[in-house]
């Protein structure tokens, strides 16, 4: 996969790891000096309760869309190997899937 796209690929994992190390060795130590339990915490005792939200609604909204994304391309991949030769539109896929989703979660809760 690096090469066959001429190392942008290791360039993204060698940035990960330079910010799991700056994660690591100033962020953490800064959080634990300050008493922080959240970036979300430093934002409201720096910038104020409005920082606060606008950051939680960000990552809110970003890990919607991810996670949106995600369904979709199983989805996208079901359709294609499973529904697709047995001609089953592709709503029919996406209301099962999330039922499938919604009832391995309601299952697992009542197991706990």
């Amino acid at each position: 996969m690096v090469q066959a796209s001429g190392f942008s690929y290791l360039q993204m994992v060698l940035g990960f790891i330079v910010g799991q190390f700056i994660i690591a060795f100033l962020l953490v130590p800064l959080f634990y000096r300050m008493k922080l339990v959240s970036i979300y915490e430093y934002l409201e005792n720096r910038f104020g309760a409005m920082s606060y939200i606008t950051g939680a609604w960000f990552f809110f909204v970003s890990k919607m869309l991810g996670a949106a994304v995600r369904l979709f391309l199983v989805c996208l991949t079901l359709q294609l190997l499973i529904f697709e030769p047995f001609q089953l539109p592709f709503l029919l896929n996406v209301a099962l899937t999330v039922f499938i989703v919604w009832l391995y979660t309601f299952r697992g809760e009542l197991n706990h």
